[in-house]
């Protein structure tokens, strides 16, 4: 590629110079010659073999010698190329750049292709780029820098900052390297030589020489070369930014900026040039002061004077001040700087004093426009300029105050529209020191310099908090500060401190380890320490500038500031006044706390009453409401206690006036860094408690009065969507505050004993202050610091008689308390215990105190004594002795005092509130430690007792002993309900957990005190849970119980024990005793009139008995079922006889729940029995106990309810499934049940709710008791037992109903699937129980048509499925037992038969058929299998004459509904088909199974003739009234059909309708022909009968009996065919008519007849001829005149004389109707 560019180059240089310059031509034809000999390989190749040739660039030179632009540029780019690719010999390197430097002044071309080749120049000959030839490099760079067009100055400029950056870094590179390659060259700095190198000697001369260019001086090293003042600067500070290392290692060039530099700065300064060069200056020196201050801290003290000047003198211009601020802005954001700039600039007495004069210049720029920066009593909102969104919401909320009539904001400042400084108008979105492009100085806001004075005090107080807080802190591990940390989480979060384990977790001597590692150390006491000095300097610093800087802040924070600012600010006070008070420079401190203390409480506020005009109540609730705040006793404070501080008038509008004054945000924010720093120097603030505590007690009160108010606020200020997201509102800061308040009590666990002291002290200086002299007891007590008048007697007068300031104190006592447990727990002596809990119990139970104080001082004996007797749980049993003696005796001491003063007659609101604060502390102490109580069990009942009015054995009042009378009072009323749940509570406690713990003689004292709970009507859920309670107690007596003999206390026989027999025993420490005791009180619960507790009371009691069940011996096992199951069950019959007896009145909730008892009893005592019943079978009377209790049954049984029926059948049942066979269940227990089942089907009214669901429930349990009898019983049944449970099953199913939302259509009900299920499993070798079994199938299978009525009724049930499931059993049970003769003899299979027939008859009348298969479906299918079953046995069993005329009846019937099927509504074809092909099917088995029995000679005659007649209807093709089929009379023989056989009706137009089953009146038909011709073979001859065959007169038999009536049903057609054709015309005659006749036609000329069955017809015709006498009214065998000679054919004869008629009767267009009439008579004729 580079060789094509050369190539074409040149060529353009020897045409451009053809005629102009001949030298150029020459060397360019030279040039490219040698390039075209060139090999063609690669380019490092070429520029390899280029390099070898320097002459070939003499072309290019020449051309740029000429400075024409033509031959130029293609030179240029082709030197570009060389340079790039490496093709240029270092030896023609500087004729390359004096030749860019001739033409540099071309064309823009050509100039881009120069800045393009420079780069590549100093990249490939680095090494050879040096002295005079980087000189002429920079040189070009500065002539392009300065042309005209702005792409090539601004990229000459960019190249330029790079040459001289990778100058700097061949510096680097060179030091780098052998030391002997680098020193060639002399330098003198300060009288001594340095040895350079070559890439450093230029380094320094280029930087030289870019300082005098900026001075405007001629260069020294870059001769004829010029830069623009701020170029050269923006170079200086490339170079400074990007090689500070470089600077340092290298003394010429640390020399240069001493020399050079900085004095180069401090003209600049000092001549005020303009704006961009004096921001180029001035960044150029906060580098070097930042960097190198201690190479040119003489010039930077200049330069530092020269910056105090400008911002002390108001006539400077606001551009250079705020220049100067941002210049110290940079200097106090660095530790290291500020202190270097102090101890070399200020520490000395002959320096200037650079920082303490720029602190004193804070103070004058503060205060000199006060009314700019909105200086007045309070700190304000800045509002005169365009205000942000953040500002105008805060205003906004000041805004909203002062219109209510509060004093909120800035209360009492007049400077209300003051400008202030704010983060919107006094700040610059980029500093002057970063604004570089601008050649004007931007717009100074007038407050921009204030802003940077507020920064530069915030990064100092930040710079020197960084260098002192690690080192105070430094002995205290990290470890341990996590330590400390989890802990006071912990505290804050669950209000527990979890300071025990197994081995005393919390040790106290870490503990005094940890106290005294607390105290910060004194940083100046670490001599030893890497940073001492700079601790030094920052003491001097703090010593002589404190007064300058609490100066400046004071202004500040009372001048209108935004958020920002103001938080900044007051951090930056913070921070001072933590470093003062860690190096323990106590003078500042105070100063800086008074300044702070000052902001967060106004002095304002508290000069005069007029502020504050109280109305007629008192601000009670408003301070309660904080008494979760500041005032709020501990963070683990319970919600009772939250509750009780509460007044009933809580929600009521307060009866002050709200006009009162207030605390604002950043009064609140103010106080909040006061806490802070009390939190971070507590164990060394000392005096300092005083201003901390004052305040925060002021703050309380203010917040308390203006509680309301600031709700008020709070909800104005929260309608503003964007004000909640972005302004935190009044209540949020409240919250800080508490936050803080709360850890700084929390960190005085940590405290020593002294500092401890110190604290305590102070707050019981700050409640004896509220009080009185001469008032309490208690507040006369000496403390160990002097008495101090608190300073709020400022407060206004209204305010001051409040009882807010006793709240605080006693509130903030609790919760030192609760935080240092550990001192109160173990060294109470010197941790003031006695002081705490006395001064405490006398508020409480002062006159003078008002209900809240007296429930925050409760709260606090309570908190304190359950917490001490926690922690020392772990301990040795001496230590815990003593602190659960002095915690029990602490409570007890309030509860005496209270009943004292309750006797007295003195009783206030809080008094049930101060006995649920001890009732919960007691709690506390049973969850935390009730294992480990040693004494206190008698105290703890009485406590816990105290719940109730009225005790069952009241306490001695010495001991607390039981008393001796054992009398079983009435239950108790409880005094109030807020008691009842804490001492519920430790109730709960005491029976899950510490029931081991507790004394033998307690248990009474617990059974009975649970039953006062349980029979309480207060709490619902109390009460069950009390039950519950009861089973865990008798769990406990059950694991104790094997160590105990049941005789020694119950003696076999007895059947009852009283409660007065069985306390002694219970208090001698009988555990036997103590559970009858239990169950006794827990059986009393059952007459309790609330469900769930009756309910709950039953549950419980049998799953005592079922769990203690094998233990109980047989006395305590009759004893029990006596005392407790009969009880229970005599109890509640009482109940039902007497809902029986207001049947009509009764609620049906009421009943539901009543009956919901009566059927856990019952089962209750059914399962017991079932499960021990091997146990209790053994017992002697158990026979009485078995009548008895089904006496009790009986009972229930009377009430006629489904309901207990159910229940008590089921129990039944339960209890014989128990009984494997009869020995554990004797029969004469089981037959009472069985007579009891026998006489009771279950009876009652379905009127409620849920009714047919419980009958039908009822019914199934019936079946259930039944199985359990029959299964104990089964050899002991007779057939009349088979009879009679046959029977009351049949009974249950059909009084059976449905149940709502279901469907038996398709499945059966379980009590169906029951019933069927027993009725299988029955025994069937009893005499008729197959028979018996069969005749109740057989009503089961027409139920759902006798029952259809009903079934309209939304309440009853189908029987589809039912009958369905019957016909299968009915099928397999007469198919398996079908040789029994009972089956038939007693008509079972006859009616079995009917109602088969039955179900096929109504196939299409009946629409609830169900899912598949259909009822007539299953009943066609079940017939054929009985019918193939019976058939056999009826032969083989010799039944009688009128069984076997029964059976064939029914069968006859079955096919008959087979073939005649009734419909209402015809069916549709997809429906009708199918059906009639199942039917052909059906037909055709049966017909071919029935067929050869009704050729046996035994069978009757009139069988025959009923099954030919069936057969002959059947086979109707056309049903019509006109023309009917002869019926024959029983006597008459098949003759008489044909005496009418050719007499002719009237003729008629009607066409009767053709049968839709067309195909089975064929199949019929044929069937008739069949017979008639006798074509069936006797090999299907049953097996029974005679000698195995059938004889063919047998077969003879069917042929005789169907030829009469196939000849009549063959002339009916022929008859209605001479009657109607005439009248038809010309008209065809009807297809189906048609195709009848063609069909008999035939089929009578193919018939061949037996002669023997023609012969038989032929004598009975003679005899009714003989019969028929003179009168004619019986007619003989019809006289034709035609006789046939094939005897096979003589049925023609009958039928000649018909088709004669019909012939001539034939249209002329039926030629085939007239074929087949022609062809019978052709028959005849031939035969005759």
């Amino acid at each position: 590629m580079t060789a094509h560019i050369l190539s074409s180059e040149l060529s353009t240089l020897i045409q451009e110079s053809k005629k102009k310059n001949a030298e150029l031509r020459t060397a360019a034809d030279h040039a490219l010659q040698d390039l075209k000999a060139l090999p063609a390989t690669s380019e490092a190749q070429l520029a390899t073999d280029l390099q070898r040739r320097p002459h070939f660039i003499n072309p290019f030179l020449l051309a740029c010698k000429t400075k024409n632009p033509k031959l130029c540029l293609p030179a240029v780019t082709c030197l570009q190329r060389l340079i790039g690719s490496s093709g240029l010999g270092k030896e023609r390197l500087k004729e390359v750049l004096d030749g860019f430097q001739e033409c540099v002044g071309s064309s823009l071309e050509i100039q881009l292709k120069i800045l393009q080749s420079l780069p590549s120049l100093l990249q490939n000959y680095a090494t050879v780029l040096q002295d005079d030839l980087y000189a002429r490099v920079l040189r070009i760079y500065t002539i392009l820098q300065q042309v005209k067009a702005v792409a090539v100055a601004s990229t000459a400029s960019a190249t330029l900052q790079q040459a001289v950056s990778y100058l700097f870094e061949k510096v680097e590179l060179e030091d780098d390297r052998v030391s002997e390659e680098a020193g060639f060259h002399d330098i003198s700095v300060n009288d001594d030589i340095l040895t350079v190198g070559d890439a450093a000697f230029d380094a320094y001369r280029t930087l030289t020489d870019i300082c005098l260019m900026v001075e405007a001086e001629p260069p020294q090293f870059v001769r004829k070369a010029s830069l623009s003042p701020g170029f050269g600067l923006e170079l200086i500070e490339t170079v400074l930014l990007g090689h500070e290392d470089l600077f340092h290692s290298h003394r010429e060039l640390s020399y240069l900026l001493s020399q050079r530099v900085m004095p180069l700065i401090n003209r600049v300064l000092a001549e005020k040039q303009g704006y961009s060069i004096t921001v180029r200056t001035t960044r150029i020196f906060c580098i070097l002061l930042r960097e190198y201050l201690t190479d040119i801290k003489s010039e930077a003290e200049v330069a530092l004077g020269l910056f105090n000047q400008v911002l002390d003198s108001e006539n400077s211009s606001p551009w250079r001040r705020a220049l100067c601020m941002e210049t110290f802005r940079v200097l106090y954001s660095s530790s290291d700087l500020v202190i270097n700039v102090y101890s070399l600039l200020d520490y000395s007495e002959k320096k200037r004093g650079i920082i303490q004069t720029n602190l004193a210049t804070f103070v004058r720029l503060a205060s000199e426009k006060p009314n700019v920066i909105g200086v007045g009593q309070q700190s304000s909102i800045p509002s005169t300029q365009t205000v942000s969104k953040t500002s105008s919401q805060e205003q906004a909320v000041i805004d909203a105050g002062n219109a209510a009539g509060m004093i909120v904001g800035d209360f009492g400042v007049s400077e209300v529209n003051a400008p202030g400084i704010s983060e919107q108008w006094s700040t610059l979105k980029v500093p002057c020191l970063d604004q570089l492009d601008k050649a004007e100085p931007p717009h100074i806001p007038e407050t921009y310099i204030y802003s940077l004075v507020l920064a530069c005090m915030t990064n100092l107080s930040d710079v020197l908090a960084k260098l002192i807080l690690p080192v105070s802190m430094q002995n205290q591990s990290k470890s341990s500060r996590k330590s400390r940390a989890a802990t006071l989480s912990t505290q804050q979060k669950s209000g527990e401190t979890e300071e025990k384990s197994s081995n005393n977790e919390f040790n106290r001597v870490e503990s005094l380890k940890r106290r005294e590692r607390s105290i910060p150390v004194n940083p100046l006491d670490l001599k030893d320490h890497p940073t001492y000095s700079s601790i030094r300097t920052v003491v001097d610093l703090l010593n002589a500038c404190w007064p300058a800087i609490l100066a400046t802040s004071s202004t500040f924070l009372y001048a209108a500031l935004d958020g920002d600012f103001y938080r900044g600010l007051v951090r930056s006070i913070q921070k001072f006044t933590q470093i003062s008070g860690l190096l323990r420079l106590a003078t500042p401190r105070d100063a800086f706390l008074t300044t702070l203390a000052k902001a967060a409480v106004p002095s304002y506020l508290f000069k005069t009453d007029s502020a504050y005009s109280p109305g007629t109540g008192t601000p009670t609730t408003e301070y309660k409401e904080s008494a979760r705040g500041l005032v709020r006793q501990n963070s683990s404070e319970s919600a009772h206690s939250q509750a009780s501080v509460d007044s009933p008038t809580r929600s009521r509008r307060p009866s002050f006036d709200l006009n009162g004054p207030t605390l604002t945000q950043r009064n609140l924010m103010c106080l909040r860094a006061l806490v802070n720093l009390a939190i971070a120097l507590g164990p060394i603030l000392d005096s300092g408690w005083q201003i901390v505590l004052e305040n925060v007690q002021k703050a309380s009160v203010l917040i308390a009065v203006s509680g309301t108010a600031a709700s008020a606020r709070d909800f104005r200020s929260s309608q503003s969507n964007d004000q909640q997201a972005t302004q935190p509102s009044l209540s949020s800061e409240i919250v800080a505050v508490e936050g803080a308040v709360t850890r700084m009590f929390q960190s005085t666990s940590d405290y020593s004993n002294e500092s401890f002291n110190t604290m305590l002290s102070a707050l019981c200086n700050l409640l004896r202050s509220d009080k009185p002299l001469d008032k309490p007891v208690f507040l006369q007590t000496p403390l160990k610091s002097p008495r101090r008048v608190s300073s709020t007697s400022g407060l206004p007068s209204s305010v001051a008689s409040q009882p807010q300031l006793s709240h605080f104190a006693i509130a903030k006592i609790g919760e030192l308390a609760h935080v240092n447990l550990n001192r109160l727990t173990y060294d109470a002596e010197n941790g003031g215990w006695e002081l705490l809990t006395k001064t405490a119990t006398e508020v409480c139970a002062s006159g003078e105190e008002d209900a809240s104080g007296r429930l925050m001082a409760v709260q606090v004996v309570a908190d304190t004594a359950a917490e001490t007797a926690i922690l020392s749980s772990s301990e040795d049993e001496g230590t815990r002795r003593e602190v659960q003696q002095r915690s029990l005796a602490a409570l007890r001491a309030v509860l005496t005092t209270q009943r004292t003063r309750q006797r007295e007659g003195a009783t206030y609101i809080s008094d049930t509130d101060v006995h649920v604060a001890v009732l919960e502390s007691l709690h506390s102490i049973l969850e935390r430690c009730g294992e480990s109580l040693i004494i206190g069990w008698p105290a703890i009942f009485e406590i816990l007792n105290s719940a109730f009015a009225k005790d069952q054995r009241p306490l001695s009042a010495e001991n607390g002993a039981e008393s001796k009378d054992t009398r079983r009072e009435s239950i108790s009323e409880p005094v109030s309900g807020k008691l009842l749940r804490p001492s519920f509570s430790s109730i709960q406690l005491i029976c899950s957990d510490f029931l081991d713990a507790l004394p033998k003689p307690s248990n009474v004292s617990l059974v009975d005190l649970l039953s006062k709970f349980c029979a309480q009507r207060i709490d619902m859920n109390m009460s069950l849970t009390a039950i519950t309670l009861f089973w865990n107690v008798s769990d406990f007596f059950q694991t104790h119980i094997e160590r105990f003999s049941f005789e020694i206390d119950v003696k076999e026989g007895s059947q009852s024990l009283e409660r007065a027999d069985l306390i002694p025993m219970a208090q001698k420490g009988s555990l036997t005793a103590m559970w009858m005791i239990l169950q006794q009180n827990l059986a009393a619960q059952v007459s309790d009139q609330r469900t769930d507790v009756r309910n709950g009371a039953v549950y419980t009691i049998w799953r005592m008995l079922r769990n203690c069940g094998d233990q109980l011996t047989n006395a305590v096992w009759t004893t029990s079922i006596h005392s407790v199951v009969f009880n229970l069950l005599t109890i509640d019959i009482q109940r039902q006889e007497l809902i029986t007896s207001k049947q009509d009145s009764i609620n049906p909730s009421d009943l539901r729940s009543i009956n919901g008892t009566s059927n856990i009893i019952i089962t209750g005592s059914a399962e017991l029995f079932s499960t021990y019943l091997e146990t209790l079978s053994r017992l002697d009377d158990f026979s009485d106990l078995w009548h008895s209790l089904l006496e009790h049954f009986v009972s229930y049984l009377d009430c006629e309810s489904f309901e207990l029926t159910k229940s008590i059948l089921r129990s039944l049942a339960t209890t014989f499934e128990a009984a494997e066979d009869t020995k554990n269940l004797r029969p004469s227990l089981v037959n009472e049940v069985a007579s009891l089942w026998a006489r009771n089907i279950p009876q009652g009214s379905t009127s409620v709710e849920n009714g047919h669901e419980l009958k039908n429930e009822a019914f199934v349990a019936y079946v259930d008791v039944v199985k359990q009898i029959y299964r104990l019983l089964e050899s002991e049944l007779s057939s009349k037992h088979s009879e009679i449970i046959v029977d009351r099953l049949q009974a249950c199913v059909e009084a059976s109903t449905a149940i709502p939302y279901s469907n038996d259509l398709s499945s059966i009900t379980h009590l169906q699937a029951e019933v069927l299920g027993f009725l299988k499993r029955m025994r069937l070798d009893l005499d008729k129980a197959t028979s018996k079994i069969t005749s109740c199938l057989a009503r089961f299978i027409v139920l759902p048509y006798d029952k259809a009525d009903e079934a309209r009724d939304g309440n009853a049930l189908t029987f589809v499925a039912f009958a369905k499931s019957s016909i299968d059993m009915v099928s397999n049970l007469i198919v398996t037992h079908g040789n029994k003769s009972d089956i038939y003899i007693s008509g079972a299979t006859a009616s079995a038969l009917e109602s088969l027939a039955r179900s096929i008859e109504l196939q299409y009348n009946w629409q609830r058929q169900g899912k598949e298969p259909s009822l007539w479906r299953k009943a066609t299918e079940s017939s054929i299998a009985i019918v193939k079953t019976i058939l056999p046995a009826t032969g083989s069993l010799k039944l009688s004459e009128a069984v076997t005329l029964s059976l064939w009846n029914r069968i006859i019937q079955i096919i008959s509904a087979i073939h005649d099927t009734t419909y209402t509504t015809q069916p549709s074809d997809s429906t009708l088909i199918p059906d009639e092909s199942f039917d052909l099917t059906s037909s055709a088995t049966l017909r071919a199974f029935t067929t050869p029995y009704l050729c046996l000679n035994t069978l009757p005659t009139s069988i025959r003739t009923m099954y030919i007649a069936s057969l002959t209807r059947s086979s109707l093709a056309h049903t019509s009234r006109f023309d009917p089929l002869p019926t024959l009379q029983p006597s008459q023989s098949p003759a008489h059909l044909l005496s009418n056989l050719h007499t002719i009706r009237m003729g008629r137009t009607y066409d009767p309708p053709f049968n839709p089953r067309i195909r089975i009146s064929y199949a019929c038909f044929d069937e008739l022909f069949s017979l008639a011709a006798a074509t069936r073979s006797t090999s299907t001859a049953p097996e029974h009968a005679t000698n195995g065959t059938t004889s063919s007169a047998d077969v003879l038999l069917l042929a005789k009996t169907a030829l009469p009536f196939l000849i009549a049903r063959c002339a009916l057609p022929l008859k209605s065919f001479i009657a109607d054709q005439p009248l038809r015309g010309r008209m065809p005659t009807p297809t189906s008519q048609r195709l009848e006749l063609l069909y008999i036609l035939k089929q009578l000329r193919e018939l061949r007849c037996p002669a023997e069955a023609f012969e038989e017809l032929e004598r009975e015709m003679i005899n009714l001829d003989a019969d028929a006498g003179d009168d004619g009214r019986t007619k003989g065998m019809p006289k034709t005149g035609f006789r046939v000679l094939d005897s096979r054919r003589r049925h023609l004869e009958f039928i000649v004389p018909l088709v004669s008629r019909a012939i001539v009767c034939a249209g002329r267009d039926d030629g085939e109707m007239k074929m087949e009439m022609q062809r019978v008579l052709d028959v005849v004729s031939e035969g005759r």
